[in-house]
């Protein structure tokens, strides 16, 4: 999600000690929020507007960096 790469890291933190095994996940940037992102609420005023974009290139670095880390090193 756009502006969300503290939250994909605590997922793929999760994920790594839950499972305790290696796994492949696929980090995808062309893909964006769309259910009633935009859209106007009630008040007329769009919704969710934070994450109305797709994730940058700085953002997916920095996801992709996160899931490579499990190979590396242990996570905390």
């Amino acid at each position: 999600m756009p502006g969300q790469t503290a939250e994909a890291t605590d997922i793929f933190r999760w994920l790594a000690n839950a499972s305790g095994e290696e796994m492949h996940m696929i980090v995808v940037g062309q893909l964006g929020p769309e259910h009633e992102v935009g859209s106007p609420s009630r008040a007329g005023r769009p919704r969710h507007v934070e994450i109305d974009r797709r994730p940058t290139r700085a953002e997916l670095r920095a996801v992709r960096a996160a899931g490579q880390r499990r190979l590396d090193e242990q996570w905390p």
